[in-house]
């Protein structure tokens, strides 16, 4: 891919981090998260935009990384582990000595960009993949492209439109779009 985008189509390859974190068409551009923002509040939606130079940093959580790695393994295992490591069974900072490589590896692993993963996580990420795996709507997964951004212009206003489907079948009757919950 090369950013910025400067022709209407389906564009792989894009992480999901230029995707959400910088502005990747030729123009201002938006999403229908971005529209939802504006509509209950315009300066929420710049607050939360990657045109805000003072925008947060995303919040992280043992939960959302857990919901990112197993969306990214089921929908596009290729790349998973450049973008995961998983800790060692009983990893702790505190265990200095003992550990000692188990901490640099998360170390090195963090500094390169990788989300880390408890080992139960990770198990629970294979068990959610094996029952996704399981199902007849598996199929719907398994014939298409994962992770693709769309983008195109609006012929009125010229603002970019952009969308990023979880999977677009080859076979485009419906799209699906995976979620996981805690309950």
């Amino acid at each position: 891919y090369t950013l910025p985008i400067t022709k209407p189509g389906i564009y792989p390859g894009i992480p999901l981090t230029e995707y959400h974190g910088k502005e990747i068409c030729a123009g201002p551009s938006i999403s229908a998260s971005g529209l939802k923002r504006i509509a209950d509040c315009p300066l929420k939606y710049w607050y939360y935009s990657a045109l805000n130079p003072d925008r947060p940093a995303p919040k992280k959580s043992d939960d959302l990384d857990l919901g990112s790695a197993a969306h990214d393994l089921i929908l596009d295992g290729i790349g998973w582990p450049d973008r995961y490591h998983v800790l060692p069974r009983g990893f702790s900072r505190a265990a200095s000595v003992k550990q000692a490589q188990a901490i640099a590896d998360a170390d090195a692993a963090i500094a390169a960009g990788k989300t880390t993963l408890k080992q139960d996580d990770y198990d629970t990420v294979l068990k959610m993949a094996e029952a996704i795996k399981a199902h007849p709507i598996h199929t719907a997964l398994s014939r298409g492209k994962a992770e693709h951004t769309i983008a195109w212009q609006d012929a009125e206003t010229g603002v970019w439109l952009r969308c990023r489907p979880d999977f677009l079948p080859d076979n485009q009757r419906f799209i699906p779009d995976y979620k996981t919950t805690k309950s």
